[in-house]
């Protein structure tokens, strides 16, 4: 049997995993069945080594997204903000810019009572008062 070089077409787990875009080497009979399903091609530097380039520029790419990632993770949220002033909390919960309820609040105090009903226990106050 003789091992052959190929081109991954399709993410799969084989001895280890490999992703589309990788080159796998194996025995051709192993491969076989894997060819026919169109998970490998055999390699051709001359269809292959562009599709080979641009995921080598995709992964370069998520490198530096997840290095540009846990930097802001050792920012403050002030040093996060972007420059329309919001951080990525306020975005987590829609702009609002308030501070979440778990980081305390001015009004946790305050009922979610509808204004009608505020002004009738307000008249009825008065009128114990009275």
């Amino acid at each position: 049997m003789t091992e052959k070089t190929y081109f991954v077409a399709r993410q799969m787990i084989g001895d280890k995993e490999y992703f589309a875009g990788d080159i796998r080497k194996m025995k051709s009979d192993d491969a076989a069945h894997l060819v026919e399903t169109g998970a490998l091609e055999e390699y051709d530097p001359k269809k292959h080594d562009a599709k080979i380039a641009a995921k080598a520029a995709r992964d370069a790419g998520k490198a530096d997204d997840a290095a540009d990632d846990d930097a802001d993770d050792n920012k403050t949220d002030d040093q996060n903000a972007n420059d329309d002033g919001k951080t990525d909390d306020d975005k987590a919960d829609g702009g609002a810019g308030e501070p979440d309820k778990a980081e305390g609040n001015a009004d946790d105090n305050k009922t979610d009572d509808p204004p009608a009903a505020k002004k009738g226990a307000a008249k009825k106050a008065a009128a114990t008062k009275g």
